[in-house]
């Protein structure tokens, strides 16, 4: 089986604006390799686990020393520690060391493991676009028809038959057991219409709570954020900037948050929030801004910010973008600053933060004609560098929870 399933992990991370990122950035320094000379992150077995019908009983990552987050945002961003040794790291995926698998959601084939839940296999033949956990249930969003637009969420469980929600195209989850997730009102093709519904729902055994989102300014409906309020965007018409909203889960209404324009991700604590803006030759640029006051911290058009540590003190971006191929480079960054941190570079299909201190990376390894032969989860560790593998090269179908 042929794996190239990065395409549709990247245009999940970060919508339409990926195919507009170019320019480079040029550095002096050459990178050093990670491949079968690292040692792993932790100690761990040293083949791919087969997925089985038991629940994981894989320990939880040590915590990582904690940074001082407030407890609302106060107007100043977490900073972060040095970080010694070399900045831009080759990653050799076929030469990583086996470390523990990942501690977040993620799925091998059909099956969705991780993240302290059961195994659940997904049924059906349907294109599986993303999945999640929240407590015991997983949230699964899947393609409705082959070749044509639609998609619906399944909410797997012990209860048997899969409940279904239609038209669901993006979903947040929290460690605290939250989920938001975005219905788009549609024609009878399945091509949205504007408008539609946000959900948010809890572990508790009761229907979601539900905010209708008119046609008029209810274009492109996304959630970008969660905490104990649900951000998403919209826009006006097909064109123009996005807009900002906030939503207290239970109000009949949300109110817009005018502090930025064309947001991409609000942080899991509201502090600080990414957004897009185009450039003079119609480059696209990043930003990173206070989400209470909208100071600009930094932005750059060298790379697509797709999402933050839970602290929000590290940024994840993606660079390296070719005409129609993925990113090869995964780059973090202080928050505060807009330092880079640490850019492994490699084949990727997208990157997430594990924690505050981990990222997890979807990586292939490519054959002629630039598709995976195989694709592996690795772990990369921000404060050393260091990189290992998750879970295995493996011919399976691979993805990562967006959390």
């Amino acid at each position: 089986m042929q794996t190239n399933a990065r395409l549709a992990v990247v245009v999940a991370a970060v919508g339409v604006a990926a195919v507009a990122i170019g320019g480079v950035l040029a550095y002096q320094q050459v990178p050093e390799v990670l491949g079968a000379a690292a040692a792993p992150l932790a100690a761990s077995p040293t083949s791919t686990p087969t997925p089985s019908n038991s629940p994981s009983r894989t320990p939880s990552a040590p915590p990582a020393t904690p940074l001082p987050t407030p407890a609302k945002p106060s107007g100043t961003p977490v900073t972060t520690p040095p970080h010694p040794g070399k900045v831009q790291l080759k990653v050799e995926v076929d030469k990583l060391t086996k470390g523990r698998d990942p501690q977040l959601p993620y799925l091998v084939g059909r099956e969705v493991l991780g993240g302290g839940g059961w195994s659940t296999k997904v049924p059906g033949s349907q294109s599986i676009q993303q999945v999640e956990r929240i407590g015991n249930s997983v949230l699964v969003i899947v393609a409705k028809r082959p070749g044509k637009p639609g998609s619906e969420l399944l909410k797997l469980d012990s209860s048997g038959e899969p409940e279904r929600t239609d038209n669901v195209t993006s979903l947040l989850t929290t460690e605290g057991g939250t989920a938001a997730y975005v219905a788009e009102r549609t024609d009878a093709d399945g091509v949205p219409t504007g408008g539609g519904t946000i959900y948010y729902r809890t572990t508790e055994p009761v229907p979601p709570l539900k905010l209708q989102v008119p046609a008029a300014g209810g274009n492109g409906l996304k959630v970008v954020g969660l905490t104990d309020k649900v951000y998403y965007r919209a826009q006006d018409g097909l064109s123009g900037p996005w807009k900002l909203f906030e939503w207290t889960p239970g109000d009949s209404t949300a109110k817009q948050v005018k502090t930025v324009d064309s947001p991409t991700r609000v942080s899991s604590d509201g502090a600080v929030v990414s957004s897009i803006s185009s450039a003079a030759g119609g480059q696209t640029c990043s930003a990173v801004s206070l989400l209470d006051s909208g100071k600009r911290l930094w932005k750059s058009c060298e790379h697509l910010i797709t999402g933050f540590s839970p602290d929000h003190s590290i940024t994840i971006g993606l660079a390296g973008y070719g005409a129609n191929t993925p990113p090869t480079k995964v780059q973090v960054h202080d928050t505060a600053t807009g330092k880079l941190l640490r850019e492994w570079t490699g084949s990727f299909g997208g990157a997430v933060a594990e924690d505050d201190q981990h990222i997890l990376i979807l990586a292939g390894v490519e054959k002629l004609g630039g598709d995976w032969s195989k694709s592996s989860i690795i772990r990369c560790e921000v404060p050393t560098g260091s990189c290992e593998a998750a879970i295995g090269l493996t011919t399976s179908r691979l993805s990562i929870s967006g959390r």
